[in-house]
């Protein structure tokens, strides 16, 4: 199966462009409660509801297709939100 098919069934109905203004959808205070790996906490240490996901990618080390998989997985799991 084409990763790229797997990454687009994945973010299917999310609406994730690069203009979409990130936010996070729990308190900052608890983040330190959740599960996540350190790239996922670099990320979240980015988001603060001014920068566009372009911007936040373009600061986040690693390839496109890994950091956009991990932006989507954290909307699924309603830790950030657009």
């Amino acid at each position: 199966e084409d990763p790229l098919d797997v990454f687009r069934s994945f973010v299917e109905g999310l609406d994730l462009d690069d203009s979409v203004v990130l936010k996070l959808a729990v308190p900052p205070n608890e983040l330190t409660n959740i599960q996540c790996t350190p790239a996922e906490g670099f990320l979240l240490s980015r988001i603060n509801g001014a920068y566009r996901l372009g911007d936040i990618l373009a600061m986040v080390p690693g390839n496109d297709l890994d950091k956009r998989v991990m932006v989507a997985s954290l909307v699924r799991r309603e830790i950030v939100k657009r």
